[in-house]
């Protein structure tokens, strides 16, 4: 028997479908961690690399660049002691049933699958489900990041603005006037505009030139505008999770509403997190707390000032 266990055992795995991102990755990742802390089951660690030629060259044929190295997420994560590895465990659970679960929007009312391997490859993306067990999930999560990634990431002096500018794959242009900041559509480009009220705005209404730091797959010239405000600069770590792990770091978060990975940082970090509104992570099922103010923000509507004023203040440094 291989690593002596009983093949009379449930195994959760998280799989992850061609093309996703690292946002919609650890809504898989989540997914098996919860269903394994529900009923006890034993975790397999995914694969996390994967290769993104596709990426680069849409990339570099609308903006000649590229942010991203083409192994995506390699010696970028570890097996904690306590899961299995992805060839070990296969070899185990050669034999067993195989269950692929289309995640239903409550995973807290999946039964326990007996006996069988158990791969979530379809997840419903809310957090909501995730609350009981979150401080389990971000303690399991950034133990499993390499810690030589947290070096580059603590040495952003705080309190800071995190603003991510989701531009590219799969993210339609702003419609035509969406700078009056009535609606943002759903996998829809925040206008850059939007960007710099809201930065504008919380720097005024707090009195503190923050420094922001922009996080984004897109390039220089195509931030300009935003990277024209006064003490903002473009984070290029060419890592997605350093690129999550400081902007999750951030006092708040002005986010881009359609991203998960937007999403994922403010969840990690418990940093305030504003969107345009039309898409707030609200919808997501990442809410208000005592603690962290989740929110869509018109930054020219009266009482934007006074709102920006309420909030409480940094939050504390992310333990790693």
């Amino acid at each position: 028997m291989y690593l002596g266990v009983s093949r009379a055992e449930t195994y959760a795995m998280p799989l992850f479908p061609a093309g996703t991102g690292l946002g919609n990755r650890l809504f898989h990742w989540c997914d098996a961690k919860v269903y394994s802390y529900k009923f006890g089951c034993k975790f397999i660690s995914p694969r996390w690399c994967r290769l993104s030629v596709g990426k680069h060259l849409r990339q570099w044929r609308k903006a000649r660049f590229s942010v991203e190295p083409i192994f995506e997420y390699a010696q970028s994560f570890r097996r904690l002691p306590g899961d299995y590895s992805y060839y070990r465990s296969i070899s185990q659970c050669l034999f067993l049933p195989k269950i692929r679960l289309s995640q239903c929007s409550e995973i807290s009312n999946l039964p326990k699958a007996p006996n069988a391997l158990v791969y979530f490859d379809k997840s419903y993306y809310e957090f909501k489900d995730y609350e009981p067990f979150r401080r389990n999930l971000t303690k399991d999560l950034l133990a499993s990041i390499q810690p030589q990634l947290f070096k580059k990431v603590l040495s952003i002096k705080r309190p800071y603005i995190g603003i991510h500018v989701r531009i590219g794959d799969g993210f339609k242009p702003p419609e035509p006037g969406s700078d009056g900041f009535i609606r943002t559509g759903w996998l829809q480009q925040t206008p850059i505009q939007w960007f710099k009220e809201a930065l504008r705005l919380t720097r005024e209404a707090t009195g503190e030139n923050f420094p922001a730091y922009i996080f984004s797959d897109g390039s220089a010239s195509q931030l300009e505008s935003l990277l024209g405000e006064e003490n903002t600069f473009l984070y290029k770590s060419k890592n997605p999770v350093v690129d999550l792990l400081a902007l999750s770091r951030s006092w708040l978060i002005l986010g881009s509403g359609s991203s998960s990975f937007s999403a994922f940082a403010a969840y990690l970090g418990s940093s305030h997190a504003i969107t345009a509104p039309g898409h707030p992570f609200s919808n997501r099922g990442l809410m208000t707390s005592k603690c962290q103010v989740i929110e869509s923000l018109n930054p020219r509507e009266p009482g934007a000032t006074s709102w920006i004023r309420s909030l409480p203040c940094p939050a504390l440094p992310l333990k790693v």
